[in-house]
């Protein structure tokens, strides 16, 4: 089988090698089939953004065109795994909020790990994370500072469609959302069961608000502001439209 390079050229590279893999299956005449960890050789082709070696390049060498070809539907599942963008997790935010009240002088990540009740390697992968999706920057050898708008962009038009908030049924626990501060002082008293964070040493019963984390109602006790911020990011995932107006205008104030 034969391929010219202007029609090659405009197939896509990873739907090509396995059409000739196929081909080699069925017809051992054609060719000889190699796998390399899972890394299909064959005639010489070799899938995107895999070397002469089969190493993967790395990840700020892929490109856009790389990326097309994962979505192909030949694509090599291992090649793309290294292409996919790593997805947020709640912990990622938590973190962040962590890092807009915290005294960025000797900061450490261990510092943050304790406070927050998370592993370092929970830390760091969740920075790792903030990096790539542009909601934080590094500078230097400390940890990830957030970028103070993209931060508030994602909390007040993504974080309740990227992590819904699920509520249960009566417990006692932390309040949170519109029932703690700084909006419980804004808004008039309701006769409705306030939003608690599970916490058998909670003062207040209420309907149970999952946390974005398992560690934030400890994390809430020993940090006041982050309790705040963490409440004004509930009122947005489950707040109504004005605890939610009020909600956005806190963030900005915190975040500027």
């Amino acid at each position: 089988m034969q391929l010219s390079h202007s029609s090659s050229s405009s197939l896509d590279l990873c739907a090509v090698t396995a059409r000739i893999y196929r081909n080699c299956l069925r017809s051992p005449k054609l060719g000889v089939a190699r796998s390399n960890r899972a890394r299909v050789t064959i005639l010489g082709l070799r899938p995107v953004g895999v070397d002469r070696r089969g190493a993967a390049p790395p990840r700020a060498a892929v490109t856009a065109g790389d990326q097309s070809a994962c979505n192909s539907q030949f694509a090599n599942s291992e090649l793309c795994s290294t292409l996919a963008p790593m997805a947020l997790r709640p912990q990622d935010v938590v973190v962040l909020l962590k890092l807009v009240v915290a005294d960025s002088s000797g900061l450490t990540y261990a510092a943050i790990a304790e406070s927050l009740g998370m592993s370092l390697s929970e830390v760091h992968g969740s920075l790792d994370r903030a990096l790539e999706s542009g909601l934080a920057r590094k500078e230097g050898r400390a940890p990830a500072r957030p970028i103070p708008a993209a931060l508030k962009e994602f909390l007040v038009h993504g974080l309740r469609y990227a992590f819904p908030a699920r509520v249960g049924g009566p417990a006692r626990g932390i309040p949170t959302a519109h029932a703690a501060p700084p909006l419980k002082t804004q808004l008039a008293p309701s006769d409705e069961p306030p939003p608690v964070w599970p916490d058998p040493k909670g003062t207040v019963r209420g309907m149970e608000l999952a946390p974005l984390y398992r560690s934030v109602p400890g994390a809430a006790k020993r940090d006041a502001k982050l309790y705040e911020l963490l409440a004004l990011a509930d009122a947005l995932r489950i707040g109504r439209a004005r605890e939610r107006k009020l909600a956005e205008a806190e963030l900005g104030i915190r975040l500027g």
